[in-house]
């Protein structure tokens, strides 16, 4: 109904902030019906425009557009800088998980069967813990990083933190009270907030390593201290602790380890970036909202011309405001013995839903991955067969899109648009016995096909267009995915294996984040099926095959595909790489073959062309017949910049400060760039051919800039040709320097041209439905990469 507008009271007159009360108003008890978090309005729209309000916050920013990632351009005009906080709090010492554990290797196991092809021992178990400590943030549910055998990049301190009861999910903050934040450097965060109430105000933080964003909810202040205690159940959004300064105190500068003289034994937390909403005082900006629960009062400040701005004392335009409400709008539930069959979606739009990123305790791991997920989207299915969702928008949803749990069967999700959205387009979660998963109660046999997926990830950054979890066998096809905080397509572990991810189009992916990739796998954690042989259950999975895909590596982006952790049983062929390392295969993964890609890298990280770890006899991965440009642009892209042109503005900009610096104390600098050498187009941990399980390297073609290709072998570096003659690897292998850009525009043409023709038609249909600029600017350079196959 219509809303009674008056000026607030409790801002400054002229401040064009105004006040409605909903009591007694059949919105508002409609809303506070059922399940209802503790904000009664935990997100507002506009219907028309179709418009995400913001939060009151500071400071101010936008969550369709600001981006405020550990390499964002911007981050510190929409974000508190880390050494805004004096210190993170550590919980308490409690009580220690309980611990699962089987060693796979063990012939005598409970499985019966035998685990033994990795490299790093801990793979070839399986371990899990739950409640204790872990129970405090993610609830009584298993989770691999509440176990005592987690490995990996930096697993040491999720394992010793299990093992010693003492979580590192921070319980509450000391703010810097004199620190003054970039975004208003002429108050200190102290003198900002001394008269203010922060219990309800909502902290997002980002991860130490910045892998994720995690939310707190505030129980308490004290503005004279600057203290603030959480919620328990708060920061369960991602599934890993937080490193302190003693373990990874190169992620903040701040830390006493480097100070003069060093504090080596400073231990506290260290959290990335940070802002806080849901503070009335911070309502200062356009499309800015506050509601006021225990007085049932909206507060609202509207988008207003110049010329408006003079007439305050009119109350904001007649616009439809509409508060989120339902965290799913669709729920098709049925079970693995009675599932629901033969539904279809077409045609529909899903909007508005609520935020769930602070439902605490619903958080938790699915698997081996980094990611924390919650059960639930606008269409959420679970116990279906044969269910097609089809020619649907999905647009400005807080949630997640669509969600798989438990027991599903051939569903088909095509042309479908999803973009601002909060969480991810699409996400699974299936359900296992432990490690076993022959019961089959997870989603297999998925389809996704020509959706057109963008701005995504709007509050939780670690989300993803199609994000899997215990699910296996399928298929991601034909889909367009761009604008995304982390990876586009991501595999938290490798649960039965079988995936067919083919002929995507993805790009500016990892926006916000690092050591990811625009597809992001791990397997650490392995799981039992009859997917790879039917006959008797194993813990191999079927080969998933990444194939056709162009993927552009820009922003964050490592690899065009990061097998992180475990990653194994990969074929990785025919595809396009730019702005994009080569293969990567390390901590344990093995298994996997890399043929027949065209590999553009630009300087990065120095993994170039191929970094592979150690291998069992038997399990080597083979990188053969693919060509590496290794070096095509001369400088470094920061992880900020999505293209040269950024990365030059942004080494001027570097250049320029540097030379300020030179004319204040007249010493010297060098200007060197800032690119790793890139003549070393590989990496491996053993190059000899002759002993089993070694790397298998052959028939490639590496462009440098100088044709002096080299590789390092168990860390010392040799010329290619020698360590072809030496150890009769990279047989066939030839290296040059780096050809025009005609000719290897040319060579991308080449590569894609077969998938491109099978591929068109369904584009074609996806661009009828989807009138997106960017959409038809993608197609036509898809339709000019085919008009000539011919170098």
């Amino acid at each position: 109904g219509e809303l009674d507008w008056k000026p607030s009271s409790r801002h400054p007159e002229g401040s064009d902030v105004w006040v409605a009360s909903l009591a007694g108003s059949p919105a508002l008890q409609s809303l506070t019906q059922n399940d209802t978090p503790p904000e009664v309005i935990p997100g507002l729209f506009k219907l028309n425009p179709h418009q995400r309000l913001t939060r009151a916050r500071f400071p101010n920013g936008n969550a369709e557009t600001s981006q405020w990632g550990f390499a964002s351009l911007s981050r510190n005009q929409l974000s508190i800088p880390g050494e805004g906080v004096s210190e993170w709090t550590k919980p308490q010492k409690g009580k220690m998980p309980t611990f699962k554990y089987v060693n796979l290797q063990d012939p005598t196991n409970p499985s019966g069967m035998v685990k033994n092809d990795s490299a790093m021992k801990d793979y070839n178990t399986w371990g899990v813990g739950f409640g204790g400590v872990c129970s405090t943030v993610w609830g009584d549910k298993d989770s691999y990083w509440c176990g005592n055998v987690s490995a990996g990049g930096w697993a040491e301190v999720d394992r010793a933190s299990a093992i010693a009861g003492q979580l590192q999910i921070p319980v509450g903050m000391r703010y810097n009270m004199s620190y003054r934040p970039p975004a208003d450097p002429n108050k200190a965060l102290g003198e900002r907030w001394k008269d203010t109430d922060l219990s309800k105000a909502v902290i997002h933080a980002w991860h130490s390593q910045s892998w994720a964003v995690h939310m707190f909810r505030v129980l308490s202040n004290d503005p004279s201290k600057g203290t603030m205690d959480f919620t328990e159940g708060s920061g369960g959004q991602g599934g890993r602790n937080w490193c302190r300064c003693d373990q990874c105190g190169y992620a903040a500068g701040w830390c006493g380890q480097h100070q003069n003289p060093p504090v080596k034994t400073d231990t506290r937390l260290i959290g990335g970036s940070w802002y806080v909403e849901n503070v009335i005082e911070e309502l200062d900006a356009e499309e800015e909202w506050f509601y006021d629960t225990e007085n049932e009062l909206l507060y609202y400040r509207p988008n207003r011309t110049k010329i408006e701005i003079g007439t305050q004392h009119l109350p904001p335009p007649n616009a439809d405001l509409i508060a989120a409400k339902l965290k799913n709008i669709m729920e098709f539930r049925g079970s693995q013995n009675k599932p629901v069959r033969n539904v279809s979606l077409i045609g529909l739009g899903f909007r508005d839903s609520a935020a769930t990123y602070m439902r605490e305790f619903e958080w938790s791991a699915p698997s081996g991955g980094d990611w924390a997920l919650r059960k639930g989207g606008a269409i959420l299915l679970e116990g279906v067969e044969d269910m097609t969702i089809e020619s649907c928008e999905f647009s400005r949803l807080d949630g997640n899109g669509v969600f798989l749990a438990g027991y599903t069967r051939d569903v088909d999700i095509a042309r479908n648009s999803f973009e601002w959205i909060g969480e991810g387009a699409m996400a699974t979660w299936g359900n296992t016995n432990d490690y076993d998963a022959t019961n089959g109660d997870q989603p297999r046999r998925t389809t996704v096909r020509d959706n057109y997926i963008r701005e995504i990830g709007l509050y939780e950054k670690q989300s993803s267009g199609w994000g899997q979890a215990k699910s296996c066998l399928n298929r991601i096809e034909n889909n367009i995915i761009f604008n995304t905080p982390r990876a586009a397509i991501n595999f938290n572990d490798m649960m039965g294996g079988g995936n067919e991810v083919v002929g995507n189009l993805i790009w500016n992916t990892c926006r916000e984040s690092g050591d990811h990739g625009p597809i992001n796998s791990w397997d650490r954690e392995p799981f039992l099926t009859k997917v790879e042989t039917t006959a008797k259950p194993s813990f191999q999975p079927k080969v998933t095959n990444v194939d056709a895909n162009f993927i552009i590596a820009n922003y964050g982006g490592s690899q065009g595909i990061d097998n992180d952790d475990g990653s194994s049983y990969f074929s990785i062929k025919n595809n396009v790489f730019y702005s994009a390392d080569g293969f990567k295969m390390d901590y344990g993964g093995h298994d996997s073959v890399f043929e027949n890609n065209l590999v553009i890298v630009l300087p990065y990280d120095g993994q170039n062309c191929y970094n592979v770890a150690d291998f069992l006899p038997g399990h080597a991965d083979i990188y053969r017949n693919n060509t590496c440009v290794c070096g095509a642009f001369p400088d470094r892209i920061p992880s900020g910049c999505g293209s040269p042109a950024c990365g030059l503005a942004h080494k001027h900009r570097k250049r320029k400060e540097r030379m300020r610096q030179h004319s204040k104390n007249s010493r010297h600098h060098s200007f060197q760039s800032s690119a790793r050498d890139m003549e070393v187009v590989g990496s491996a941990a053993d190059c000899n051919s002759s002993k089993a399980g070694s790397f298998v390297s052959s028939y490639n073609r590496f462009y440098t800039p100088k044709g002096n290709a080299s590789i390092k072998c168990a860390g010392r570096t040799m010329r290619l040709e020698d360590v072809q003659k030496i150890f009769k690897t990279e047989i066939q292998s030839s290296f040059s320097t780096i050809p025009e850009s005609k000719t290897i525009v040319c060579w991308a043409r080449r590569r894609l041209a077969a998938a491109i023709s099978a591929a068109h038609a369904a584009h074609a249909r996806h661009v009828a439905h989807v009138s997106h600029s960017s959409s038809h600017q993608m197609h036509k350079l898809l339709d000019n990469l085919d008009s000539d196959v011919s170098c």
